[in-house]
């Protein structure tokens, strides 16, 4: 499990420090430096799989994430011709790796990494960021929305488990679902309430059903590819004809790759996730909030950026439930943090915004998910 990050001279980040723990949220404006710390575990990961030990340099262009050319990557206003990135794995385990930048060559795909400024753990290739299986998944904020047709790839979705294989885009989310609908869930801590089942097809449709209520995904097997519909449950406990996925709404499909996620990743696994409440109602929104809240004590890692209050306060409710005996999360395991620049020099700043007793956020710094109380203030006539 991740436990720190440190990240240098990488886009608008000149020196951030960040800790981890097994639920960490980034919130903020848009262009202050959420995405860059997801984007800077992506490009440890496709770095390492690429060339073993980053013998390479760092990847920039590769199929997890496209930053672009050295001069996207590097921070402009760095007085350092280097990026560099540490990594700590629970308090013990250590990555840190510095690549040069070619000041004269700034055009070019990669920098290159000096071996002499890194100190790369044998014991780096057993943590879930670095496997190639279930227990590393992401899911990006545009991934793929309603359709009916979904590729299928025996060797990324059934031998490396992998929902998405380009840049989180889930593509693999129905051939990974179909592949493993009849086992059971990752951590039965999951199962939901509705069911007496454990296998992961049923509770994937349960949770599915706190997005829209009644709804069930059907898989049909066309050998070069899958079909998706979906079914609602009527009021006499029967289904209704099926529809396609381009009828019922975009939060549905949307929602159907991170839930799968959460309930396929086993505990000591990855889940990266980018703003999973696109297009979800904000009922539905809390309801995901409580599913990633109880995913992350199960002992999944969930690294999350959201623009939602509604996932915030989910998390929050999920603090005090599992406070009251119910399934829940320790706000001990939950870290949050806002992203903001500086006005003047640009640079990345990551605040801490902690849980207080009574399970508030409380002195939460300006622009932390305060527009709602600025609206009410002005139409109160304040």
């Amino acid at each position: 499990m991740i436990s720190k990050l440190n990240i240098q001279n990488y886009k608008s980040h000149l020196n951030s420090e960040i800790d981890f723990k097994p639920l960490t949220v980034f919130t903020g404006k848009n262009g202050a430096g959420k995405s860059s710390i997801i984007q800077s575990l992506l490009l440890l990961r496709q770095s390492y799989l690429e060339n073993s030990e980053f013998k390479e340099g760092l990847i920039l262009n590769e199929d997890l994430v496209e930053i672009g050319r050295v001069k996207d990557a590097w921070t402009y206003f760095a007085a350092d011709d280097f990026i560099s990135f540490g990594l700590e794995f629970n308090k013990i385990i250590n990555c840190y790796t510095k690549f040069l930048i070619d000041t004269e060559n700034r055009q070019s795909d990669y920098s290159v990494l000096d071996k002499k400024n890194s100190d790369i753990s044998a014991d780096i290739k057993k943590e879930s960021l670095f496997v190639e299986n279930l227990r590393f998944q992401y899911i990006a904020t545009e991934h793929i929305g309603p359709t009916e047709t979904h590729k299928r790839s025996t060797r990324i979705a059934e031998t490396k488990g992998q929902i998405s294989h380009k840049k989180g885009q889930a593509e693999y989310a129905i051939h990974v679902l179909n592949a493993n609908r009849n086992k059971k869930i990752a951590n039965l801590e999951l199962q939901h309430e509705s069911i007496a089942f454990t296998d992961l097809f049923e509770n994937v449709n349960a949770w599915l059903g706190e997005i829209s209520e009644g709804v069930t995904a059907v898989i049909v097997d066309n050998l070069d590819s899958f079909k998706l519909s979906f079914q609602f449950n009527t009021a006499d406990n029967l289904n209704t004809s099926e529809f396609k996925p381009q009828n019922v709404g975009f939060g549905i499909s949307y929602a159907l790759p991170v839930v799968l996620a959460l309930l396929a990743t086993p505990a000591d696994g990855l889940v990266l996730l980018e703003n999973p409440e696109a297009h979800i109602h904000p009922s539905g929104q809390a309801k995901l909030a409580e599913l990633i809240a109880i995913t992350a004590q199960t002992g999944v890692q969930v690294v999350l950026e959201t623009h939602s209050d509604h996932l915030i306060n989910g998390i929050l409710v999920a603090c005090k439930k599992m406070a009251e005996g119910a399934k829940g999360i320790s706000p001990q395991n939950v870290a949050i943090y806002y992203i903001d620049r500086d006005e003047n020099s640009q640079e990345a700043k990551v605040t801490p915004v902690p849980i207080v007793q009574g399970y508030r956020i409380k002195h939460a710094p300006a622009g932390f998910f305060d527009q709602f109380r600025i609206d009410i203030k002005y139409l109160s006539g304040f």
